[in-house]
């Protein structure tokens, strides 16, 4: 059963091995440690109840362009997508304004 020792000394060894990581709450009462080492990101979640649940993401490689912003946007962000293309006008615009001053 993991404790907050448990916790703790995962987050030292993380440390010593100069390994990024990033913590977060995604579910209430527990804690998640994300972490990135090549082309893996791995998840683990310490639950207070001492449970640890792990996750770990693959790469298959494939790096794409702005392509990929778009297509998450259309899969996921629907309507983030006409607020996206604004935010760009506007930037547009005072660009044009900042060269004619």
């Amino acid at each position: 059963m993991a404790t907050i020792k448990t916790l703790a000394h995962f987050l030292d060894q993380l440390d010593e091995s100069d390994i990024h990581y990033h913590l977060s709450s995604v579910r209430e009462s527990s804690v998640q440690v994300s972490v990135t080492v090549e082309d893996e990101h791995w998840e683990f979640e310490f639950q207070a109840d001492g449970k640890v649940e792990v996750q770990v993401f693959v790469s298959e490689g494939e790096i794409e362009d702005e392509t990929g912003l778009t297509r998450f946007i259309e899969e996921h962000v629907v309507e983030g997508e006409e607020e996206f293309e604004d935010d760009e006008e506007e930037d547009d615009e005072e660009e044009e304004d900042d060269d004619e001053a």
